[in-house]
């Protein structure tokens, strides 16, 4: 994209999509949230500057919105509906409209949307592993299940798929099997010189609920070993110290994750209170970074 835009730095599709890339070595690599976001979000407004009717260009300012700290749904609504009314048969339109609506836990919309986008696409194995994410959250194990397994005909090596199963299983408290599953994704997706610990905090639930104290201090030392190398960000350190019951240090990191306004909190912030606090009764220092993190509209 960068070369595209050397030859043409007025051509709004690949301002887009350069977007799109920053947002996934944000979360892959991972990069810091606090340098890159500001940066991507630019791109994508470029984009629409240069041309408005751009469809590529709202459905991933969509999920630039829907992404970021505080989350702006009524921004992602906006886009992601001008997006699809621009170019109704986009497979990822669809794909970062059907996300918002799992957000807005409008499961059924989800559901419609996603078989849409499969039925223009149905080889996009990031759909299908998006589609165990929507089963999961809306409840429906067995849906999860078969999704994952259609996911791995089409890409047997596929992460998203495993950390979709492995987290609607650990969210029913099917701990035992949750681990094994985020574990090999895991594994997969993470070591010490490359790549994001992000099935890591959904896994520490599993293993703080089955008491592997031994596992949980291996993971606290790869990540710790990575950190010294390169960019960790603090919502994972966070993780790893709820799992050990280091609250003062998890909770100060939780704040620095704010202040880099890390999209993760949004979802990490249940599991760390659950694994500090698993009585419930949170301190004022959780219910403020919650309040913080509010998403606002629609």
């Amino acid at each position: 994209y960068e070369e595209a835009l050397k030859r043409d730095p007025e051509f709004a599709p690949a301002w887009a999509h350069l977007a799109e890339a920053r947002i996934m070595l944000v979360q892959m690599a991972p990069l810091p949230v606090a340098e890159e976001f500001p940066r991507l979000k630019r791109e994508a407004e470029h984009a629409l500057r240069l041309d408005p009717d751009n469809a590529a260009a709202h459905a991933i300012m969509a999920s630039i919105l829907q992404s970021e700290l505080p989350s702006d749904l009524e921004g992602a609504d906006r886009h992601s509906r001008r997006a699809l009314e621009l170019n109704p048969n986009d497979p990822t339109a669809l794909l970062y409209r059907a996300q918002l609506l799992m957000v807005l836990e409008r499961f059924d919309e989800q559901a419609t949307l996603l078989d849409r986008a499969l039925a223009i696409d149905p080889f996009n194995p990031f759909i299908r592993a998006n589609g165990v994410f929507a089963a999961g959250f809306g409840g429906d194990l067995d849906g999860a299940r078969a999704a994952y397994d259609l996911t791995l005909e089409i890409d047997p090596d596929n992460l998203v798929a495993p950390w979709a199963l492995g987290w609607s299983l650990v969210m029913v408290e099917e701990f035992e099997e949750g681990r094994a599953i985020l574990e090999e994704a895991h594994e997969a997706f993470f070591s010490i010189e490359d790549g994001s610990p992000e099935m890591m905090p959904t896994l520490l639930m599993a293993l703080v609920a089955l008491d592997r104290a031994e596992e949980i201090a291996s993971l606290r030392a790869d990540v710790e070993a990575a950190a010294d190398r390169r960019y960790i960000p603090p919502i994972f350190l966070a993780c790893l110290d709820a799992a050990q019951g280091r609250e003062d240090e998890a909770l100060t990191r939780l704040e620095e994750a704010v202040e880099e306004r890390d999209f993760r909190v949004a979802w990490t912030l249940d599991i760390l209170q659950n694994m500090l606090y698993p009585q419930g009764d949170p301190p004022e220092r959780i219910q403020a970074v919650r309040a913080g993190i509010l998403p606002v509209g629609p």
